[in-house]
């Protein structure tokens, strides 16, 4: 893409795009080339340094001495919905399938699929069940792979929550038959 096609609004709109994204006040070079569309020397070019880019797009500056501090708010799962999400995914790792009855302690816990500081919910179709191994491997990744087989766990889950449901409903009509045949 030409630079001198890109208007400065373009550019402001998405250095503020990537910070809403991510969750931050403002954006670092590192993370605007992970999740950005241009490149971020235009930015340099432009504004003069990628702090000044941050002010113009209205964002705080970013200070390296500074701790890092998303803003997002983090809320604490509860624990119906970790016993929820336990039963839903059979007490196993959703990625590598280790469980209490097969390996001893796998170190169950209760994974956001969209990490929080990326825009995640508390939602049961954004949790999932995972070792602390994996848990520890995938941190905040929003990895194209991980999401796909999340997907693939969840429609999984959605048809046998049905399936268990329309058997249900056949064993209850089943009885009722069973009953006025009888009389």
């Amino acid at each position: 893409m030409n630079r001198q096609k890109i208007t400065n609004e373009e550019l402001i709109s998405e250095l503020r795009r990537v910070a809403k994204t991510l969750g931050f006040e403002n954006v670092t070079k590192n993370e605007f080339k992970k999740h950005g569309k241009y490149g971020d020397t235009i930015y340099g070019k432009r504004f003069g340094s990628w702090y000044k880019a941050n002010i113009a797009a209205g964002l705080e500056g970013y200070d390296h001495g500074k701790k890092r501090k998303a803003n997002f708010k983090r809320v604490r799962i509860r624990s119906q919905v970790k016993l929820n999400i336990l039963r839903r995914d059979k007490h196993q790792c959703c990625l590598c399938h280790k469980s209490p009855n097969r390996f001893p302690y796998p170190n169950l816990q209760i994974d956001h699929i969209i990490p929080v500081s990326k825009g995640g919910s508390n939602d049961e179709s954004n949790l999932w069940t995972l070792c602390q191994k994996c848990n520890r491997a995938k941190s905040d990744k929003l990895d194209h792979v991980i999401i796909s087989k999340a997907k693939t766990h969840l429609m999984w889950c959605d048809i046998t929550k049905r399936a268990a449901e329309y058997f249900k409903a056949c064993q209850k009509e089943n009885s009722a038959n069973d009953k006025q045949t009888c009389r």
